[in-house]
């Protein structure tokens, strides 16, 4: 049996969700320590992707440059993008962009414009392409 379930459930129940119980001292100070933090998905929907590479499903954005600690407005303002996982094509006309951490809830506050705005110049840098549009909704 395969059990899925968040971390912060399975810290909470892990006493009580497995029958015989299966977990030694080493499982659960594992299932303790692990830390989850916000993961957010946004939706970037397009007339289509054509411009996105067709024999790839997912862009996964390396950063090689050191980047500040985004500590304070003004530098996470700056530097949200850098906590983005990946830009997944999760279908014809939609990319699906998973953002993670402090700069995850940041993000949230942020208005739509600007998401959008980044987020295209970012494509155009990951896929060297200046004619990437803006998407028709986030």
């Amino acid at each position: 049996v395969v059990v899925t379930c968040s971390v912060k459930y399975l810290q909470k129940h892990y006493s009580s969700l497995f029958d015989p119980y299966l977990l030694t001292n080493k499982k659960i100070e594992a299932i303790n320590t692990v830390q989850m933090s916000t993961v957010d998905k946004i939706f970037l929907f397009y007339d289509d992707l054509s411009f996105f590479p067709a024999d790839t499903v997912a862009v996964k954005p390396i950063f090689l440059n050191e980047r500040p600690a985004s500590t304070d407005e003004q530098s996470m303002r700056e530097n949200w993008f850098y906590k983005i996982y990946t830009f997944d094509k999760f279908h014809d006309n939609l990319l699906l962009v998973w953002l993670t951490g402090d700069e995850a809830n940041y993000v949230e506050t942020l208005p739509q414009e600007e998401i959008i705005d980044t987020l295209t110049n970012l494509l155009k840098k990951l896929l060297k392409k200046d004619n990437i549009p803006k998407p028709n909704r986030m």
